[in-house]
C-alpha cells in the first residue's frame, strides 16, 4: 500500500519521500523509479525511500526517528498503530506543526489479544492520542463505527484499501495453465490464500467445504505458522480426517506471487475463514478478477457482500450452504464476479483511492484540489 501511494502521488507531480527500516543489504537513501504507464513516453518519475537502521528486540527502535518528524514538510503520513512508526509518533504528534494524516488500520491486537493493556491501548489512549492529526482515515465502515465508539471525535475519512487492477490480467489463458500444471482441470476450485497465522482459520474453510454437498478441490497457499492452533499441519490432518480433497500450494512457504494470481484466475470461487480481517485484500483481489467468494464475517467483507460480489456468512454451516448455491449456478457465479469487479472498479481500485488521498492531503495542507 506504501508502495502503490508513493508511486501513484509522485505521478501526480507530488515530492514524495517513504520513511522505512532497513533490512538486509539495502541503501540507507535511494531514488525509486516509478515504472511508467504502458504505451506512455518515460517519463522519469522518482520518489525517495529513506531507511532508518533500528536496535533490534521485542520492539524495534528506529535510529534518527524523531530527528527525522522534525523536518520540515507539507503533508506526513503514517500508517498503522502498535506498530513503530505510529508508536513513535503518536507521543508527540501535538508538537509537529505541520499538518498530519493517520491510516490506523483497525485493532487487530484488540481483537486477537483483548487483555487490559490492548483494550486500553485502543479504547483509551489511541483515541486520545490521534486527537493530534488533521485527519484520520479508516478503511471499513465497521473501523469507523468502533473509532467513534472508543471515543474519537476528529475528521474520519473512509478510504478503502486498495488494489492495482493492472496487476490482475484477465487472462484466462492463465488460469488454464494453473490448472494444467497442477493437475486440476475437471475440479470445481475454491482458493483460500493467507496462509495459517492464528486469525486465518483455514481450519474453518476445510470444514466448510467437508459439510457442503458438492465437491470441491480446495487450494490453500500462504506461510505457514508452526505451533500455532491453526497451522499447516493441524490444518493437513484436519483435510485429511474428513476426507476434503485439498492441496497445500507451497506446502507452507509463500508461492511467488505470479503463481497466486494464476490461481485466482483458475478459481471458480474463493475462501476466507479469518476470523479477524482489518480489511480482507485477498478477497477484493477475488473480486478483481470476477471471482465470487464465500467468508465469514469480518473486515470488509460486509460491504463486499452487499455489493453482491459474494457471501459473508457467521457459521461453518452458513458456509457450507452458500459454497452449494456456489457450486450449484455457474450463472450465479458469473453475476457474484461481475458485480465483485464493478465495485472494484467504481469504489477501491488504485485510481479511486489514490485520488482519494491527494485530495486529502491537498485539503489538510491547504492546497486546493488539482485542475
Amino acid at each position: 500500500m506504501a508502495e502503490m501511494m508513493a508511486g501513484a502521488m509522485a505521478s501526480r507531480g507530488h515530492d514524495v519521500e517513504v520513511v522505512t527500516l532497513r533490512t538486509g543489504a539495502t541503501p540507507r537513501d535511494e531514488k525509486v523509479v516509478v515504472p511508467p504507464p504502458p504505451m506512455l513516453p518515460v517519463i522519469p518519475i522518482t520518489y525517495r525511500v529513506r531507511r532508518l537502521d533500528f536496535v533490534g528486540g521485542p520492539i524495534r527502535l528506529p535510529v534518527g526517528y524523531w530527528r527525522l518528524l522534525k523536518e520540515p514538510t507539507d503533508v506526513l503520513h503514517v500508517f498503522g498503530n502498535r506498530i513503530w512508526d505510529s508508536d513513535l509518533f503518536l507521543p508527540i504528534a501535538s508538537r509537529l506543526r505541520y499538518p498530519k494524516v493517520l491510516t490506523g488500520q483497525n485493532f487487530y491486537q484488540l481483537f486477537m489479544h483483548p487483555n487490559l493493556l490492548n483494550r486500553f491501548y485502543a479504547e483509551r489512549y489511541f483515541p486520545r492520542a490521534a486527537a493530534a492529526v488533521d485527519a484520520c482515515v479508516v478503511q471499513t465502515i465497521q473501523e469507523r463505527e468502533q473509532f467513534r465508539q472508543f471515543g474519537y471525535r476528529g475528521r474520519i475519512e473512509l478510504i478503502p484499501h486498495t488494489v492495482d487492477v493492472d496487476e490482475f490480467p484477465l487472462d484466462d489463458a492463465l488460469g488454464r495453465g494453473f490448472r494444467t500444471d497442477h493437475g486440476m482441470e475437471s475440479d470445481l476450485l475454491l482458493l483460500s490464500a493467507g496462509g495459517y497465522a492464528p486469525n486465518k482459520r483455514m481450519d474453518r474453510v476445510i470444514e466448510g467445504v467437508a459439510r457442503s454437498k458438492s465437491r470441491w478441490h480446495l487450494v490453500i497457499t500462504g506461510a505457514d505458522w508452526p505451533r500455532q492452533p491453526y497451522d499447516l499441519a493441524h490444518c493437513r490432518a484436519l483435510a485429511q480426517r474428513l476426507g476434503v480433497h485439498a492441496t497445500f500450494l507451497g506446502d507452507g512457504a509463500t508461492i511467488p506471487r505470479s503463481e497466486l494470481i494464476r490461481g485466482f484466475l483458475a478459481c471458480d470461487a474463493y475462501a476466507q475463514g479469518s476470523s479477524y480481517e482489518g480489511y480482507g485484500g485477498a478477497v477484493q483481489e477475488a473480486m478483481t478478477v470476477r471471482r465470487p467468494f464465500v467468508a465469514f464475517e469480518t473486515g470488509a467483507f460486509s460491504e463486499f457482500a452487499s455489493a453482491g460480489a459474494g457471501f459473508a456468512v457467521r457459521s461453518v454451516d452458513e458456509f457450507a450452504a452458500r459454497l452449494d448455491e456456489l457450486a450449484g449456478s455457474h450463472e450465479l457465479r458469473l453475476r457474484m464476479g461481475e458485480k465483485g469487479r464493478t465495485d472494484v472498479l467504481q469504489h477501491r481500485s488504485k485510481e479511486v483511492t489514490m485520488a482519494a488521498y491527494e485530495r486529502l492531503f491537498r485539503e489538510v495542507g491547504g492546497r486546493p484540489p488539482a485542475g
